[in-house]
C-alpha cells in the first residue's frame, strides 16, 4: 500500500517536487513527535543531548537534509552547519529546504 502511494506521488508530483514533500513530511512528523517511539528515528532525536547553540557540525552525506534541519535548530545562528551532499537531486532539495 505504500509502496503504491509512494509510486504515484512520484509520477504525479515529480522528482523535484516529490523529495519535497517527504522532506516536509518528515520535518512534520519529526516535529510532532510522531516518530519518537521509532526506533529508526532514535538518533534524530538523540543528537539534542550531544550539540549545543554555537556549535559547528559537518553532516556528510547529508541527503534531504533531515539531520541538517535539525542541527540548524540546534546551533542557532550563533553555530555553523556544513552539509555536504553528492547527489544532485538530493543537494537541490537539501538546498531549498
Amino acid at each position: 500500500m505504500i509502496t503504491t502511494l509512494k509510486k504515484y506521488l512520484f509520477l504525479s508530483l515529480g522528482l523535484k517536487n516529490y523529495l519535497k514533500l517527504l522532506h516536509k513530511g518528515f520535518m512534520f512528523s519529526y516535529s510532532a513527535g510522531f516518530l519518537k517511539s521509532d526506533y529508526i528515528y532514535k538518533y534524530h532525536y538523540f543528537v539534542k543531548n550531544i550539540v549545543e547553540e554555537g556549535d559547528h557540525v559537518v553532516d556528510l552525506g547529508a541527503n534531504l537534509g533531515y539531520f541538517s534541519k535539525i542541527f540548524s535548530g540546534l546551533v542557532k545562528s550563533s553555530g555553523k552547519v556544513i552539509c555536504i551532499e553528492p547527489v544532485v537531486p538530493f543537494f537541490k532539495t537539501l538546498e531549498w529546504a
